[in-house]
């Protein structure tokens, strides 16, 4: 009987490295992946472009809330006179490392910034390359879609010029995510894009908070007031008319 028992332990055991030998189990799909071709359609499109939108509340995987958002408070505030960081030198270092303009390429308060708002470039990119094999979306509807996605583009943008002045500019053509940031313009891709969604979005939206063509119009004159060829009156005709 024990001779049995022995046996059979060795068949299940053996049975076992031979299971374990085999690789199938690292072949599996994905599970809740969404293909392009899924999401190139009426609802898809809608649901990136809320995605793009999306990165404005900060958020990120560390849950670092100021990030992408507009308020910038550790890059705005804290570096300048608005706000005054306190406390002892080794609480949060890098944010006094900031204050005192004294920050190295490895403060790591500099890298939520950088990756959310390229984040949310990806995502405004990925909404127009749906958009154009989409077939089931109006022609209106096409327009606003194409301008708020190039809105937040060109806003997500913005905020890494802000900081870092010469950055490479992604579009839905780009097939690489590496470029020189050399012989760059992208204030003026920036203002391509306002351009652009001034025509294509709507005075109005059905729903609060997505942009519209009066909010195209105020950041791109807040646009023609940065860079080494600030343009005043550029700014002064876009801004009248938001006024007026």
């Amino acid at each position: 009987m024990k001779k049995i028992i022995i046996y059979s332990s060795i068949l299940v055991l053996f049975a076992g490295f031979l299971w374990a030998c085999k690789s199938d189990f690292l072949e599996e799909e994905p599970k809740g992946f969404l293909s392009g071709s899924t999401l190139a359609n009426a609802a898809g499109v809608e649901a990136a472009l809320i995605g793009a939108y999306a990165v404005l509340d900060g958020h990120n995987d560390d849950n670092n809330n100021w990030a992408a958002n507009p308020w910038d408070w550790i890059l705005g505030s804290i570096t300048s006179d608005d706000a005054y960081k306190g406390s002892e030198q080794t609480d949060f270092p890098e944010m006094t490392q900031l204050e005192i303009y004294q920050w190295s390429a490895g403060n790591s308060m500099l890298n939520p910034k950088w990756v959310m708002s390229y984040e949310g470039v990806v995502r405004a990119n990925s909404t127009l390359s749906l958009l154009a094999e989409a077939t089931d979306i109006s022609e209106d509807d096409r327009k606003r879609i194409e301008g708020e996605a190039r809105f937040l583009r060109a806003y997500y943008h913005f905020e890494l010029y802000k900081v870092w002045g010469n950055i490479p500019y992604f579009t839905e053509a780009d097939e690489k995510f590496v470029k020189s940031n050399s012989n760059v313009a992208p204030l003026d891709s920036v203002k391509i894009d306002l351009a652009a969604a001034i025509t294509l979005l709507p005075e109005e939206q059905p729903q609060v908070g997505r942009a519209n063509q009066l909010a195209a119009r105020a950041f791109l004159g807040k646009a023609y007031l940065y860079g080494d060829d600030k343009d005043p009156a550029a700014a002064k005709e876009q801004l009248d008319i938001v006024v007026s």
